[in-house]
């Protein structure tokens, strides 16, 4: 899905480890709907847990990522969970690691309150994977919201590992079935089962009157459907993509740019923090450029061996992108 579509906007909050955490600016529906199910104040102590918990399991991602090779520095909070924006090294490892952890994160939460949850005699009704046990939440205060941790996080858990993208599970088994078979078979054999888990997802929250199943399903049914969709507009482009041949590689697409004009110091508090954002902005496009730069080379070297049906609907789109953006460069330096 484009990141810069209005699903997407949102502000940033700071910087933990390195990462850019942003709220999407639909947030506060998510609020509206824990308020409106459980109640203000139970409502507000769920809402906060899940946000604590989906931002500690997009930072596993990213901290997946680096340990292998990768790299992840933006995070998205929205209404129906996390995006981090991760870039794996290109292995199987890597990429099994980085997806792997988030899930992780959440089973480490459930094991630090485990032995809460036991001794309060509600792990039955806290691992259920469909209701929350706030009807039978103890008086003690804490020992109430570490249950709901282990709740929410068992939850979270096995949600982020059904076989569905944009689920990890999803991009789990995509990555195994890949290892037996091409990569567009792979992309369209998962999707598909993605597709149908959000459909189950939809209905059972009917069943049992789960909104945020219903959501969820949802949520799966339409990126699953659009992502097929996405496939078969790059199936219309010819291996030139967008009129550039990059048999010969794409380094011929840059133009080297003349250095900024030195500015005088600016010694306002404003301008010194717009310089900063400034800076910090111009690091980060350089470092995304690398990235780019990078991963073109590891494709191009795979449609030099391979050829160009080897290369999955997702790298097909990233070449197009990339394309495209090599182009508009080239037009502005004109």
């Amino acid at each position: 899905m484009d990141r810069q579509s209005p699903l997407f906007l949102a502000f940033p909050i700071g910087y933990w480890f390195g990462v850019r955490i942003r709220i999407s600016w639909l947030f506060p529906l998510l609020a509206v709907v824990f308020w409106f199910r459980f109640g203000f104040s139970l409502g507000s102590l769920l809402f906060g847990i899940l946000i604590g918990s989906v931002l500690i399991h997009e930072l596993f991602h990213v901290f997946g990522a680096r340990m292998t090779g990768g790299s992840g520095d933006d995070i998205l909070l929205w209404p129906l969970g996390g995006l981090a924006t991760v870039r794996t090294a290109p292995n199987l490892r890597s990429e099994l690691v980085t997806t792997g952890a988030g899930p992780f994160a959440n089973l480490l939460l459930c094991l630090a309150t485990l032995p809460v949850v036991h001794a309060a005699g509600l792990l039955g009704s806290a691992a259920n994977l469909v209701t929350i046990p706030y009807a039978e939440m103890p008086n003690n205060v804490l020992q109430g919201t570490l249950v709901l941790v282990f709740s929410l996080n068992w939850k979270l858990m096995w949600l982020n590992l059904l076989p569905a993208y944009p689920l990890d599970g999803g991009r789990i088994l995509q990555a195994l079935v890949a290892t037996r078979t091409d990569a567009e078979s792979a992309w369209t054999l998962c999707h598909r089962i993605g597709i149908i888990t959000g459909v189950v997802l939809a209905f059972g929250g009917l069943i049992f009157d789960e909104v945020w199943l219903v959501m969820l399903g949802f949520l799966i049914v339409t990126l699953g459907i659009q992502e097929f969709y996405m496939s078969q507009l790059v199936e219309r482009f010819d291996d030139s993509f967008m009129g550039y041949d990059f048999s010969q590689g794409y380094t011929s697409l840059e133009r080297s740019a003349s250095d900024p004009q030195s500015r005088p110091p600016r010694k306002g508090l404003l301008q010194r923090w717009k310089q900063k954002r400034a800076e910090e902005r111009r690091l980060r496009d350089e470092r995304e450029r690398a990235e780019t730069v990078q991963k073109l080379d590891e494709l191009l070297d795979k449609v030099h061996r391979e050829g160009m049906d080897s290369l999955s609907p997702a790298e097909k789109r990233f070449l197009r992108q990339a394309s495209e953006r090599f182009r508009s460069q080239d037009g502005a330096q004109q």
